[in-house]
């Protein structure tokens, strides 16, 4: 028997707040000769990118110029494909948009998460368009060769035909952060909009179930002026960036009111590699709590250039994982100095074997010795001038 899906018109009405709309009638714009959507509302520049689940285009929004990204699904082939456990991922694409439109009816946009603008449905492709805020200066993860065969992620793939990457490269140096006390400040900066980010979708009932470099993106904050010609140093642009987290395709909601009862996953995680212990035992687990590992996990790569949890096999990982953090090897602080040492106590605590004492994001931004001190959050480049 099979399982049935939403159509186009169903989910029509699952958009409410960021509505499905017609991607057709397609064109050409008149002033660059580049195709357009809608229209003409909205026109794409350039390719960014393809992943397992479709392309991406950059789009300009032509009554104002805004840039979007755009991730362009088939939906036969989301009908098609298979993610394990019975789900497809056409359930998981309207899960991720279900999810999506929530936090999108909030009065209180969550922050550090990339918001949807607009979802669009051409019927005679049987495509989705979904436009995001696009953010400029790619993601966290660097795609080196060491880590690229990790498992479930993937080094990024540039458009074929494209001259040269979108981005110019990942600002993240490729010994992380935490090497220097001006990469410390960095790292803490981009820490709390992470732990921010987490607090306010915990808040909302939502977990985001696949927590990984590749899905922390950074947008400029000047308009977009921060690219590789623009004179500043790596450190100085992460320092002039702002976090948007997405891909929510693992994510499952919970009732706030009654999270202890309700919170409770049972799927695989997202990446094995930054999974908690618990998401690999086969039982359920609380997906708060293996949220916070995976941040965890994601800012050590920002802090240290690697992985904190790898094996030559998969029943290897698993061993190293759960050790937790007396498995982790963690660099000597050197000239990062005390901060450095407070960010190692984190990290060590967010890596607990036990679930229930791992500290919640709420907890880590209000008391923690590393992630509590907000000094660093209105840090601009130009307290970094000079810095590599």
């Amino acid at each position: 028997m099979s399982t049935p899906y939403p159509s186009a018109s169903d989910l029509i009405q699952l958009f409410k707040e960021v509505p499905l709309g017609e991607a057709t009638p397609k064109g050409v714009d008149a002033a660059t000769g580049l195709p357009t959507l809608a229209g003409g509302r909205y026109v794409r520049e350039r390719r960014l990118g393809e992943g397992s689940a479709g392309k991406v285009n950059l789009y300009r929004r032509a009554s104002d110029g805004v840039l979007l990204a755009g991730k362009v699904v088939s939906e036969p082939r989301l009908r098609r494909q298979q993610l394990g456990r019975g789900t497809s991922a056409m359930q998981s694409f309207t899960r991720e948009l279900g999810v999506l439109q929530h936090l999108e009816r909030e009065a209180d946009p969550c922050p550090y998460v990339a918001r949807v603008r607009e979802v669009l449905y051409s019927e005679s492709s049987e495509k989705y368009y979904i436009l995001m805020d696009y953010a400029d200066l790619g993601s966290l993860w660097r795609g080196d060769d060491d880590d690229a065969s990790v498992q479930g992620i993937e080094a990024p793939k540039g458009a074929a035909g494209d001259s040269g990457r979108v981005f110019d490269r990942c600002l993240l140096p490729s010994a992380g952060l935490a090497r220097s006390p001006q990469g410390i400040r960095v790292l803490r900066r981009l820490g709390r909009q992470g732990l921010r980010a987490l607090a306010g979708l915990h808040a909302r009932g939502v977990v985001h179930g696949d927590l990984k470099p590749h899905n922390f993106m950074l947008r400029s904050r000047d308009g977009g002026k921060l690219g590789a010609d623009s004179g500043k140093g790596e450190l100085e642009r992460l320092a002039a960036s702002d976090l948007a987290i997405v891909d929510f395709g693992a994510c499952t909601r919970f009732d706030p009111a009654r999270a202890e009862e309700s919170d409770r996953r049972v799927r695989n995680p997202g990446t094995f590699e930054l999974a908690a212990p618990e998401c690999l035992s086969g039982e359920a687990y609380t997906g708060r709590a293996s949220d916070v590992w995976a941040l965890a996990a994601t800012l050590f790569y920002a802090a240290y250039g690697r992985l904190p949890f790898r094996g030559a096999h998969v029943d290897a990982l698993f061993e190293h994982i759960s050790q937790g953090a007396a498995g982790v090897d963690f660099p000597d602080a050197g000239e990062a100095g005390p901060a450095g040492a407070d960010l190692r106590a984190s990290l060590e605590a967010m890596f607990s074997v036990d679930a229930a004492r791992r500290p919640t994001a709420a907890s880590l931004l209000a008391s923690d010795p590393f992630f509590s001190n907000p000094e660093d959050d209105s840090l601009d480049f130009a307290d970094l001038a000079g810095a590599a």
